[in-house]
């Protein structure tokens, strides 16, 4: 058996010069601490090559090599069924149920609509027959419907059938009144 020594100094990469443009110190400056040299030993028996992998039959069975059967076959997915989806948040659930389509009968015919158009029906037919809670959440519906077309800058805030200041005090003073009736 040889063993062979491989003596590697670092080199330090040393700055260039002034007067020599492109041309770099090779001997370290004086009092300047060299580091020791690294030694790598290699052992190796004189004629002997290192082995090659080795191939395994399909016979043989063990680690890394698994029964020919159970092989994924060219084409076949490890992972056919995919990753499972994600669980539904609850707002995702809600807004899914409210855009689920509905039949409604009305004077003119059976209607498809969807649970939130006939909720908003519904709200604004409660307003229409003088409920006050009714009338107040469709006046704030109606607000924020009329802010989030301002915002979007597709509608201007005072165009459109929208209510006028006077007309929302009005209502408010029915809503009142109402109230007061009713204890």
């Amino acid at each position: 058996m040889t063993i062979k020594r491989i003596l590697r100094r670092p080199q330090a990469k040393a700055p260039f010069s002034a007067q020599g443009a492109g041309v770099a110190k090779t001997d370290p400056p004086a009092g300047a601490a060299v580091k020791p040299a690294k030694v790598k030993i290699l052992l190796r028996r004189p004629g002997v090559k290192p082995a090659p992998p080795t191939v395994h039959s399909s016979a043989e069975v063990g680690y890394g090599n698994p029964p020919a059967h159970t092989r994924f076959q060219p084409g076949q997915s490890g992972n056919p069924k995919g990753r499972p989806k994600a669980n539904k948040g609850l707002s995702e659930v809600v807004l899914k149920e409210a855009a689920r389509r509905i039949k409604v009968t009305t004077p003119t015919g059976d209607k498809r609509i969807t649970k939130l158009e006939a909720l908003a029906r519904t709200v604004g037919d409660g307003a229409l027959r003088g409920d006050p809670k009714a009338i107040a959440h469709q006046i704030r519906l109606l607000q924020a419907a009329e802010a989030k077309q301002a915002i979007a800058g597709s509608v201007k805030p005072d165009s459109g059938p929208s209510l006028a200041p006077g007309e929302i005090a009005l209502i408010q003073r029915l809503i009142e009144v109402h109230e007061n009736d009713k204890k």
